[in-house]
């Protein structure tokens, strides 16, 4: 999906996310914008339960919550801004979620399209 303007959302609906053991989400983007703090992924359970994927500081950050408390993760890889036409303008995000154990690993597209191999933050 591509926005003109700043105010572009998308909105699905999971039939659930909160009693499962485990998730597992892929997300592929590219951002074309100076915005240095974005919402990537969010998706809501029952009542206060939650995953979601945060751009912030130009960092992929993995949140969730669902039921305890509120686990964060943080990649160290820094998003830089590509026109999408290019191939290295492009990040694949991986989540695994099991228990109360969360990976999150970001993968930069090279310039052959192959996404480079990535540190997994845990």
């Amino acid at each position: 999906m591509e926005s003109l303007d700043d105010s572009c959302v998308r909105s699905y609906y999971p039939p659930t996310i909160g009693v499962t053991t485990s998730n597992h989400i892929i997300v592929t983007f590219a951002l074309n914008s100076k915005n240095i703090n974005s919402p990537l992924l969010f998706l809501q359970g029952e009542e206060d339960k939650f995953i979601a994927l945060e751009m912030i500081n130009r960092k992929v950050y993995l949140l969730w919550n669902l039921g305890d408390d509120t686990g964060t993760l943080m990649h160290p890889t820094e998003i830089q801004t590509r026109d999408a036409k290019y191939d290295d303008a492009w990040y694949r995000v991986e989540v695994t979620r099991s228990l109360s154990v969360g990976s999150l690993s970001v993968s930069r597209m090279t310039n052959n399209g192959n996404f480079a191999t990535s540190t997994r933050v845990t």
